[in-house]
């Protein structure tokens, strides 16, 4: 049976994607067995900083601290897996800090990255099988800013409906371009979209289909496109402009969810 969330419910109130304060640690296991995956194992190349994006310090913590609170806090899930560069197993503990780590023990997986995000996410879910969780959400581990009233509507609607996804409208003009650089085809904009993460499955459906798409010889963009190959229909849920995906170090300073410039310590600013 299906289980559901109140659309009334005070869980869906929202609120910063940055919390002021975190709650008690570690919070008492729920009881649905739903699982998170945070993706961490990329080489943060374009970032061109002398740390990974997801390490960067953030108002006083990591990007993918904070980015894992956003889930913690949430309060309804059991299980979680980071996937991490290899060598940085140890700083992606230290990025996460001692109280997750310590405090979930084995309900924390960290994982051994691939050469591409597909196979990271397909590591990532080998081994939260394990676990035999229903659910599991798969987040870019350097949007640090996604609310937990997003993380709660792709929940909801993922056991509504199966699979889901956030949603940012396209604002500027699509074109399809060929090898040449000529622009072949004008798409329609209205029917156009941004997808973001987190993005919610069915843990069986989902891990079936990576499994799938491990020997097919295609390279997939996303989860949703693995998922829709395989499994079928994805629905989406409106988005937030203010989810980034942290790609430059410009990206944390023009961010308006990053704070004032003078909210930065004297460390990070020196790091930007």
């Amino acid at each position: 049976m299906k289980e559901s969330l109140d659309d009334n419910s005070p869980a869906f109130s929202g609120g910063g994607p940055i919390f002021e304060a975190e709650p008690d640690f570690p919070r008492p296991q729920a009881v649905g067995g739903h699982s998170v995956l945070i993706t961490a194992a990329g080489t943060s190349f374009r970032f061109g900083a002398s740390l990974k994006k997801e390490f960067f310090p953030l108002l006083g913590e990591t990007v993918l601290h904070h980015t894992f609170m956003a889930f913690y806090s949430a309060g309804i899930f059991d299980y979680f897996c980071v996937t991490f560069l290899k060598d940085h197993e140890e700083q992606t503990r230290t990025a996460l800090g001692r109280r997750i780590v310590e405090g979930l023990g084995s309900r924390l997986i960290l994982v051994q990255g691939g050469a591409t995000r597909q196979e990271s996410v397909c590591r990532g879910l080998e081994a939260l099988s394990s676990f035999r969780p229903p659910t599991v959400l798969i987040h870019d581990g350097a949007r640090p800013w996604v609310s937990q009233d997003l993380v709660l509507r792709v929940f909801k609607t993922m056991l509504d409906r199966g699979a889901a996804a956030p949603l940012i409208p396209t604002v500027d003009a699509i074109k399809r371009v060929d090898a040449s650089g000529r622009i072949a085809r004008h798409l329609d904009r209205p029917a156009t979209g941004a997808v973001q993460t987190p993005q919610g499955f069915q843990f069986s459906a989902i891990l079936e289909a990576h499994r799938k798409a491990r020997t097919d010889g295609s390279v997939y963009i996303d989860d949703t496109e693995i998922y829709h190959r395989y499994c079928g229909e994805v629905f989406t849920v409106p988005g937030e402009f203010s989810n980034i995906k942290i790609t430059y170090p410009r990206d944390i300073i023009e961010s308006p969810a990053a704070g004032r410039a003078q909210d930065f310590s004297p460390l990070e600013r020196d790091a930007l």
